[in-house]
């Protein structure tokens, strides 16, 4: 996969080891412009509010996009067992590396640890005027929840079957 014609993107999906994820999730999500921040947490997220997050949360399994190295994009995959097996991913990438793919990518290998875990149903959610979320949810899949919250896009997406999810080429 390529961020640009001269940057080649890199995908590392992970389970959850004890080793240097967090900070580098804290490293990532510190780099986020306001408006990137927003659009992650919904609500603008002050930097000890992202340490909380860094510190405490407990996904299943982290994706991490590097161009040249660096990490430029994360995503993380949340199991929960409900009436059926499933999955919420959550996405960011930073200012000044949006628009080339990366979004896309994080959100077709999110799909796959997902699925390589057993979730049937993957949620994502977006806010309304994140036109390049909607983009990518569409294009992979995802149905707009009904009578869902005006403020924020609750979208879903069945897997064929657990396990055997592949991603589609755009």
């Amino acid at each position: 996969m390529r961020a640009s014609r001269h940057e080649i993107l890199e995908l590392e999906g992970s389970p959850v080891l004890p080793y240097s994820w967090r900070s580098k999730l804290l490293v990532h999500l510190t780099r986020l412009s306001p408006e990137a921040r927003r659009n992650r947490f919904f609500v603008w997220m002050p930097d000890e509010a992202l340490a909380r997050h860094a510190a405490r949360t407990a996904p299943a399994a982290v994706v991490e996009a590097r161009v040249g190295g660096e990490t430029r994009g994360m995503a993380e995959v949340h199991l929960r067992r409900d009436l059926r097996t499933g999955a919420e991913i959550s996405v960011s990438v930073e200012d000044g590396w949006q628009r080339r793919g990366i979004g896309a990518a994080l959100v077709g290998r999110a799909l796959r640890e997902a699925s390589l875990r057993g979730a049937e149903e993957i949620t994502l959610f977006y806010l309304p005027g994140n036109a390049a979320m909607r983009k990518i949810a569409l294009r992979a899949g995802f149905v707009r929840a009904p009578d869902g919250d005006a403020t924020l896009v609750e979208a879903r997406l069945l897997l064929p079957a657990a396990g055997v999810w592949r991603a589609r080429s755009h």
